[in-house]
């Protein structure tokens, strides 16, 4: 469910109410990709790409592999991230 509500806020461009709802669902599902990625996706279309690529970073270290990797995904299928440098990997 929240991760329908994220996905309606961003249809609404509402990033302050994405990264809000995101937080919150991380706190209480930290291996939620999906919100993982919303919030990445409300820092970026806020301005914020420094803090962005730095969640990413956050991500990688609390997700596993598998997990990360599926968010990895996700950000570079999305063509509105897909040009940014968010991702330090050679």
């Amino acid at each position: 469910m929240v991760n329908e509500l994220l996905s309606i806020l961003v249809s609404f461009e509402d990033y302050d109410g994405v990264h809000h709802f995101a937080l919150k669902s991380l706190k209480l599902v930290p291996e939620n990709v999906k919100a993982q990625y919303w919030l990445v996706y409300a820092m970026y279309h806020s301005g914020a790409v420094g803090i962005a690529k730095q969640e990413i970073g956050q991500a990688k270290l609390r997700l596993t592999e598998d997990e990360y990797a599926t968010l990895k995904k996700y950000i570079i299928k999305d063509s509105s991230l897909q040009n940014c440098l968010l991702f330090d990997e050679k």
